[in-house]
């Protein structure tokens, strides 16, 4: 089994070639995207709105895999086959797997964002 990576900066090399400008770009929007989405993935799980849940971790998930955050995107992932199968306590565990994803991820870019 391969092991994912909290952030693979091949993934965004293969997309948009060696432009470290372009790169940080869109990892920063990746972090804006997931700062705006992951209170909503909290209010469904919390609501029992499974499929809104399902719905927006699907969405996050595309995103994450754009900009190399492997780990994060196989939490998501995880999140949407819990939700899909209406399960709370699965889908609560994930979320709060995925919410400490989302704060080293975050720490990682923005602390390369701050040395260029």
């Amino acid at each position: 089994m391969v092991q994912k990576a909290l952030l693979n900066k091949q993934t965004m090399i293969d997309l948009l070639g060696n432009d470290d400008d372009s790169i940080q770009y869109f990892r920063l929007q990746f972090v804006e995207q997931s700062e705006a989405i992951l209170p909503e993935l909290l209010e469904y799980l919390e609501s029992g709105c499974f499929d809104k849940l399902q719905l927006k971790a699907h969405f996050l998930k595309t995103s994450a895999k754009a900009v190399g955050a492997e780990m994060t995107a196989d939490s998501l992932y995880q999140l949407e086959l819990s939700a899909n199968a209406q399960d709370p306590k699965t889908s609560a565990m994930i979320m709060d797997s995925l919410l400490l994803l989302h704060t080293e991820l975050k720490a990682i870019i923005l602390e390369s964002s701050n040395r260029d």
